[in-house]
């Protein structure tokens, strides 16, 4: 009986001992768990980088980096060429129309009357500008005529026989004709102002010719002829930069 009853008390003592060993562990279970009420936060991910240029707006696969756009360099502007002057690029009428405003202010500054002009003159000086062009330098002589050929050829040498000033000779052929050749983008100084120019238009050309004339008293001589009422003035221009000028007179 004795030993019924201390079996009895062992058994609710073990029972005991596991049911509270069970409690305890199951306390420990949960204290080491995560808590329902809390999420636990997803890791953050590490970007991987893309090479290349970023696009427009730098989160598209141009994109360096994570999402950051490299700036593209600044291009070194050219700069424009500084544009040149041809000789090519003048209107040879407009020359020809200053040459004779030119020699006609001289001619009024003395007192003089100016010249008209006469077709028939500008088309034998324009031959013979074009003559020299051909041959590269100035001359009387060009295509194997001289200025007295010139007028002969053209039915002027009657015509064109101009007394001098004095009144004591005849002047023809050369005796009535200037020549003179300048360059595009030529400097210049005129006689009259000691000032320097480039020949950059058709009325700076055509002044700087006039000038070279008048400063040369043999030049200046035809050009001042009382007896001359007419000119012919022709003028060639080349592709070289080269301005031809001829001037007849009648």
């Amino acid at each position: 009986m004795v030993n019924k009853v201390a079996l009895g008390i062992l058994a609710v003592i073990v029972l005991t001992a596991m049911t509270v060993g069970g409690l305890v562990g199951l306390q420990l279970s949960d204290d080491s768990g995560p808590d329902e009420g809390t999420p636990t936060p997803a890791p953050t991910p590490t970007p991987t980088p893309v090479s290349g240029t970023a696009g427009a707006n730098g989160t598209g696969n141009g994109a360096t980096g994570a999402g950051t756009a490299t700036p593209s360099p600044t291009p070194t502007p050219t700069p424009s060429p500084t544009p040149t002057v041809s000789a090519a690029d003048y209107d040879p009428t407009r020359i020809e129309t200053a040459v004779l405003a030119g020699i006609n202010a001289e001619r009024e500054e003395r007192d003089m009357r100016p010249l008209g002009t006469d077709e028939r003159l500008r088309e034998m000086a324009l031959n013979h500008s074009r003559a020299m062009a051909e041959q590269g330098f100035v001359s009387h002589a060009a295509a194997g005529l001289s200025a007295a050929d010139r007028y002969e050829a053209f039915g002027l040498a009657d015509r064109c026989r101009v007394p001098d000033n004095s009144n004591t000779g005849i002047r023809e052929g050369r005796a009535l004709e200037t020549v003179d050749r300048k360059d595009a983008r030529q400097n210049y100084t005129f006689r009259s102002s000691n000032r320097t120019v480039t020949l950059t238009n058709e009325t700076a050309t055509a002044r700087a010719a006039v000038d070279t004339w008048f400063a040369t008293e043999d030049q200046r001589r035809k050009l001042l002829l009382e007896e001359a009422s007419v000119a012919g003035i022709g003028v060639v221009t080349t592709e070289r930069g080269a301005v031809y000028v001829t001037v007849d007179l009648c």
